[in-house]
C-alpha cells in the first residue's frame, strides 16, 4: 500500500509526484522547529532551582531519611546555612475550627505508616494526594531553608526526585525532535540536490524513496516520540507542582487528556484512514452511496427509464 501512494497515476505528472514529496518534508520541518521552541522554554522554567516547591513535597512523600533530616534541620539550623543554633520550631499547625495538626508526628512516623517507603515514581500520586501530607509539605516548604534540602540531595542522592521525572522526559523529547529537524533538512536538501526533480521517467525518484520513504516514516516516528515526551513532561510539572494536587490531576489528566485529547485523536485518526480508503478504494460497498435502484452504481442510476404516463 505504501509503493502505491507513489505509484503513478493516470493524468499526473512526476513533478507532482516530487512535490507531494518536498511537502511531506517541509511539513515534518516546520513542526519539529516549532516543537523545538516549546521545549527549549519549557526546559528554562523546570529547571530543578526553579521548583523548589514539588521537590520538596515529593521528597516528604519518598524518603523517611528526609523526614527526619527536615525535624533535624528546623530544630537545630532553621536560620540556614551557617546560622546553626539550636531553637525551637513549633511543629503544631492550626487547620481551621480550633483544630491542630502535629507535624512532627507526621514526620515521625504517620507519613511512612500510610505510604511506606516510595522508591519508584508510579507510586508517587497516591502520597501526593494525601490532604495532610500536602498541608505539612506547603506549612514548612515557606520556612525551610532551601539550599538545606540540595545538600541532602547531593549527598544522599535520593532515588525518586520529582525534578528528575519532569527533566528527563523533556531532555528525551528534546533530544528526538532535535534529531528530526537536523535529518529533516538534510533529507530535503537529498531530495533538492538528486536529479528527481528534472527525471520525467521516474526512476530516479523512485531510486531515492528506496531509502528516502523509509526516513520519512522514521521522522514521523520522531515527531511523535518527541510530542508525546513533551506531553508526559508538561503534565508532570503542571501536577507534581501544584499545591493541589487532586484539583491539577483531574484537571490535566483526566479532562484535559483522558477525556478529550485521547478520543479526540483517536478519531481525527479513524476518519482520516477512513478519508484514504475511500479515495483509495471508491468501489468497495461499505463507501459505495446507495442510488436510485439500490445497486449503488451511479451509472446504472443514471440509466433507469422512467415510465411514461
Amino acid at each position: 500500500m505504501l509503493k502505491r501512494m507513489f505509484k503513478k497515476r493516470s493524468g499526473e505528472t512526476k513533478k507532482d509526484d516530487y512535490d507531494d514529496i518536498a511537502g511531506v518534508i517541509t511539513t515534518i520541518g516546520v513542526l519539529s522547529a516549532l516543537l523545538l521552541g516549546l521545549l527549549l522554554s519549557m526546559a528554562i522554567e523546570t529547571q530543578p532551582r526553579k521548583q523548589p516547591e514539588g521537590e520538596f513535597r515529593g521528597l516528604l512523600c519518598s524518603s523517611q531519611e528526609f523526614r527526619s533530616y527536615v525535624i533535624e534541620t528546623m530544630d537545630t539550623f532553621a536560620g540556614g546555612v551557617g546560622a546553626y543554633k539550636a531553637q525551637p520550631f513549633n511543629f503544631s499547625l492550626p487547620v481551621g475550627k480550633g483544630q491542630t495538626l502535629d507535624m512532627r508526628k507526621y514526620l515521625e512516623s504517620i507519613i511512612h505508616q500510610r505510604h511506606g517507603e516510595v522508591s519508584s515514581r508510579p507510586d508517587l500520586p497516591s502520597c501526593l494526594k494525601d490532604v495532610h501530607v500536602g498541608a505539612v509539605a506547603e506549612a514548612l516548604v515557606s520556612v525551610f531553608p532551601m539550599a538545606m534540602m540540595n545538600v541532602f540531595i547531593n549527598i544522599n542522592n535520593p532515588p525518586v526526585r520529582i525534578s528528575d521525572g519532569i527533566e528527563k522526559p523533556l531532555c528525551i523529547g528534546f533530544g528526538f525532535n532535535l534529531v528530526c529537524l537536523l535529518c529533516s533538512v538534510v533529507l530535503y536538501l537529498s531530495l533538492s540536490i538528486s536529479p528527481s526533480h528534472e527525471d520525467e521517467s521516474g526512476k530516479t525518484l523512485t531510486a531515492w524513496l528506496r531509502i528516502g520513504w523509509p526516513m520519512i516514516v522514521v521522522l514521523c516516528m520522531l515527531f511523535f516520540c518527541s510530542l508525546i515526551s513533551f506531553l508526559v513532561s508538561y503534565a508532570r510539572m503542571l501536577q507534581w507542582n501544584s499545591p493541589f494536587f487532586d484539583q491539577s490531576f483531574a484537571n490535566v489528566s483526566t479532562i484535559g487528556i483522558s477525556a478529550i485529547s485521547i478520543p479526540g485523536s483517536l478519531i481525527g485518526g479513524v476518519l482520516s484512514f477512513a478519508s484514504y480508503m475511500m479515495s483509495t478504494y471508491p468501489n468497495l460497498t461499505c463507501f459505495r452511496k446507495n442510488t436510485a435502484d439500490g445497486s449503488g452504481n451511479a451509472d446504472a442510476a443514471a440509466q433507469v427509464v422512467v415510465p411514461a404516463a
